[in-house]
């Protein structure tokens, strides 16, 4: 599925997602980090794809990180529900990055060994 401001690719066994909303310095929607997630979790459990590149559209910005404009949207409009679904949603698809490294390290314990040696 692909989302307005996130794009998803596989290019030979790599998963490219690209940040495509230049306007905002790519903040981070609650519906981007939810693709975002969505989509290196199924990468992760797919078995064919060996690493991951984020990138953005633009050279402007990466990321601001997370859109602190919808957040004081859900604040001022007192929805804490909101708030905290968009809070959550930014914590989990961090954690699918981690997740996602971890299974790497399972399949590819030399990635971390050589990490370790040029550390």
């Amino acid at each position: 599925m692909q989302q307005a401001h996130i794009q998803f690719s596989v290019v030979n066994g790599t998963g490219l997602i690209c940040l495509d909303r230049p306007d905002a310095l790519n903040a981070l929607t609650t519906d981007m980090v939810t693709s975002l997630r969505d989509h290196i979790l199924a990468w992760r459990d797919d078995g064919t794809i060996g690493h991951i590149i984020i990138k953005a559209s633009s050279p402007r910005a990466f990321s601001a990180g997370g859109d602190v404009r919808q957040a004081y949207a859900h604040i001022k409009a007192q929805d804490k529900d909101a708030l905290a679904h968009f809070f959550r949603s930014e914590y989990l698809a961090a954690l699918s990055v981690y997740e996602f490294a971890e299974n790497l390290s399972l399949r590819l314990p030399m990635v971390w060994l050589w990490a370790a040696v040029l550390a």
